[in-house]
């Protein structure tokens, strides 16, 4: 007895200290998570890495929201470099984009170092007085900036040092007049004002103050003024492809406008690359050269008709001749940001989230792709030709972001319907798409890559399926097995096509619906029976049941209004005032096979009827709360959901026998914040013991209903705009536009996917970030955090 007690004891003991253990582990990771929120708004990089490590500690809801905002955050850049003290004014960088320097509004400059492996080495700048201008040289051996107090201070660079202490040797100041006055001008020079730079070998320096041009050796600290002077109005100075020829701007005829000259070194001799150029591109240097100097790209404001379009064109440096002339005319079709690559073969133009990377070679083709819209292009056009990158900087950030320009073939604005659908374990997307600024092509039916957005494989479609005013919800339907679509394209016909193929497996034509005042016809809904081979098609308040693959009609038509399920039947469609904008009758499909669940508008009673003898099974009503106006079942039958007004979402237990109760809600309301109302919602149950999931507005709710207990919510840092999910609510399609990364914000921008993984979003972030928590990082967070969360 008295072994058992203590045995009994011990139990206990072992228990309560697993128990102590784990809440304290909770505690860690809940504080840790603060911890991640507010070095957001300094250091997003590091924010990132304490959220993992946060998440290490225990997986709780908080750790998993702040995982979830950073990789958001950072879910379509390449990499990123983050932990620049301040809002950044200026960034330079080497060819190859391995080194950049960055300086901030306040004065700080931060250097990193891009290594093997994606790692990033990064250093601080401990300087005494504010820094202005970087310059890295092209092979990023050397890096340069003016100081506060008027001096050239310079630095060699070992970019394969293993400690970011290591990657500087010691400073090298050079003082002159110059640079007096450029520290001086930077209190009213723009960020694309280049009034120094650094020559292809980084051995010399040049100046250009007040239309002076001078030399500087840097090891012996020579200068040599460039014979002749330029006008004043001369703005910015680079090297060309060699040490003896600099372009330079000067201010033109025309508002904003520039003329670029080639300046030869020795003779002070001028030579007129352009005139014309636009000066006042929004985001970034509107005048960039390739890496090795030897193309410069420039734009210019061309009247055409009644609008004005941006004409870029690639000069060779050396003789002037233009490699390339691209038309922009895509939307803000004016002169914009400009990124070159390394030898002039490319280059890429932004206007605000369009990118188009254009060729010069001859031959060579014209890419567009969607980003988030920057604020500042800072680095050339990076990457193979298949996935180029170009770093930017978005507006007031503290971090650079090398952003892929991959292209698309479809962006939101070319969803006709407002319902896409995702297949294949959230892999596909099948929509009805139009080119918006080429409406007389009509319509197709397209089976699109979610991730990517392009288009894998597309059909016409006929004239008659592109109806202005649609039903969006129900004119496009997947069966659950991803392998069938039912397509309206008519107001009575539907096509039913294969998934991939989408070759045509059967064509149905409904009963006539009705039509409203004006002559228009009431939208088919259709619904997919549980197995996938079966549709039903509802044509105003008549119900028919067919064979998805073959067409043929499996029972006779039903007629709901003739069903008595009532004492009153609806308002027929477009009828009464106001008119009624459908029939009144709402079908689904049932748990018990060969029925059919229908609903009658405002009244909360699911009704059972059998498909081949018309008639209603009272034993299976299932009466909900007074204010339910619509609901759909899970698989089983056991549970529901509900609409109530308002745009309300209620989970109801309804198990066969049993009173309905409410179990969750009223939650919402669905679709309704302050940038969009009544769509960008998906919510269903995932198949999975009564799991519902409904994504709306900045979050992702997972209800167990089986388990009150078992909730699990997603929190973005910002509302989204959901366009369709996966079956088990994982995968998740929305559109983003405007801003930066992660704000959804209406049904018209980039499709983006996203995946509630929080093993992928590890993966990504350590990938992208390229570093770990450093030890003086470390000192200042709560013990516990692990070693190594992101390893070498």
């Amino acid at each position: 007895m008295v072994f058992a007690l203590i045995v009994g004891l011990g139990t206990f003991l072992v228990y309560q200290q697993r128990v102590s253990t784990q809440r304290g582990e909770d505690g860690r990771s809940r504080l840790l998570a603060t911890y991640s929120a507010e070095a957001a708004k300094q250091d997003p990089g590091q924010a990132a890495l304490i959220a993992l490590g946060a998440y290490a500690v225990s997986p709780t809801d908080e750790a998993r929201n702040a995982v979830l905002r950073r990789y958001d955050q950072f879910k379509n850049a390449a990499w990123v470099l983050t932990g620049a003290e301040g809002s950044i004014r200026d960034v330079a960088m080497s060819v190859d984009g391995s080194v950049t320097l960055a300086t901030t509004e306040n004065g700080r400059a931060t250097l990193f170092v891009r290594q093997a492996r994606g790692r990033v080495q990064r250093l601080q700048l401990d300087l005494d007085e504010m820094a202005f201008h970087p310059l890295v040289s092209r092979d990023g051996g050397r890096i340069a900036l003016v100081s506060g107090a008027g001096a050239l201070v310079r630095y060699d660079v070992d970019v394969a040092a293993t400690a970011a202490r290591g990657l500087l040797g010691p400073p090298q100041p050079l003082r002159g007049a110059e640079f007096e006055e450029i520290s001086d001008a930077m209190g009213w020079a723009g960020e694309e004002d280049r009034m120094l730079a650094l020559s292809p070998d980084a051995g010399q320096l040049v100046t250009l103050v007040e239309g002076r041009l001078t030399l500087w050796d840097l090891a012996t600290g020579r200068r040599q003024d460039v014979p002749g002077r330029l006008p004043v109005t001369s703005e910015s100075v680079w090297f060309g492809p060699d040490g003896n020829t600099l372009v330079v701007s000067r201010s033109g005829t025309g508002v904003s406008e520039l003329v670029m000259d080639a300046v030869d070194v020795r003779t002070g001799k001028a030579r007129e690359l352009a005139d014309g150029v636009h000066g006042g591109a929004m985001y970034g240097s509107p005048t960039p050269l390739s890496g090795d100097g030897g193309v410069l790209v420039v734009c210019r404001r061309v009247e055409k008709g009644d609008d004005t379009v941006g004409v870029y064109r690639a000069l060779r440096v050396r003789d002037g001749r233009t490699l390339k002339s691209y038309t922009y005319t895509g939307p803000n079709d004016d002169c914009g940001s400009i990124a070159v690559d390394e030898s002039g073969d490319r280059f890429a133009v932004n206007r605000y989230e369009g990118w188009e990377v254009v060729g010069t070679r001859r031959g060579s083709r014209t890419t567009r792709s969607e980003t988030s819209s920057p604020d500042l292009v800072v680095g050339r056009l990076l990457g193979e030709t298949s996935r180029p990158v170009v770093p930017v900087v978005a507006e007031g950030d503290n971090h650079v972001a090398a952003l892929p320009l991959i292209p698309r073939d479809i962006d939101g604005s070319d969803i006709a319907v407002g319902s896409p659908r995702l297949v294949g374990g959230g892999k596909y997307l099948v929509a009805h798409l139009r080119e918006l600024d080429e409406p007389g092509k009509g319509e197709t039916l397209a089976l699109v890559d979610a991730a990517s957005g392009r288009t894998v494989t597309e059909v016409k479609r006929p004239a008659s399926g592109a109806v202005a005013d649609r039903d969006v919800e129900h004119d496009l339907l997947v069966n659950d097995a991803g392998t069938l679509v039912a397509d309206v394209v008519g107001s009575d016909r539907v096509l039913i096509r294969d998934i991939p193929s989408l070759r045509e497996v059967a064509e149905v034509t409904t009963q006539e619906p009705p039509v409203d005042r004006s002559g228009a016809p009431e939208g088919l809904t259709l619904t997919f029976l549980r197995g996938g081979d079966e549709l039903l098609t509802r044509s105003g308040s008549r119900i028919e049941h067919w064979d998805a693959r073959t067409g043929r009609r499996l029972s006779p038509v039903i007629d709901a209004r003739a069903l008595g399920l009532t004492k009153k039947d609806p308002p027929r469609f477009g009828a009464g005032r106001p008119a009624a904008v459908d029939s009144g009758f709402a079908v689904n499909r049932h748990a018990e096979k060969g029925y059919v669940q229908i609903t009658v508008a405002r009244e909360p009673v699911l009704h059972a009827v059998h498909l081949r003898t018309g008639k209603e099974n009272k034993d299976l009503r299932v009466r909900l709360g007074p204010r339910i106006e619509r609901a759909i079942r899970d698989s089983g039958g056991r549970y529901a959901a509900a609409k109530s007004p308002g745009g309300m979402l209620e989970l109801w237990s309804t198990p066969t026998g049993e009173r309905p109760a409410r179990l969750v809600g009223p939650l919402g309301p669905l679709g309704s914040n302050e940038r969009f109302t009544g769509d960008g919602f998906v919510f269903s149950f995932t198949g999975t013991d009564g799991e519902f999931f409904v994504a709306n507005g900045g979050s992702v709710r997972f209800q167990q209903l089986s388990d009150s207990d078992a909730l699990q919510t997603y929190d973005f840092a910002a509302d989204q705009y959901f366009l369709a999910a996966s079956p088990d609510g994982r995968t998740l399609l929305r559109t983003l536009s405007g801003g930066a990364f992660g704000g959804g914000n209406g049904d018209r921008g980039r499709l983006d996917l996203i995946h509630l993984d929080p093993e992928l979003w590890k993966r990504h972030l350590c990938a992208v970030v390229g570093r770990d928590l450093t030890a003086d990082e470390r000192g200042g967070l709560p013990s516990g955090l692990p070693e190594g969360i992101c390893p070498a």
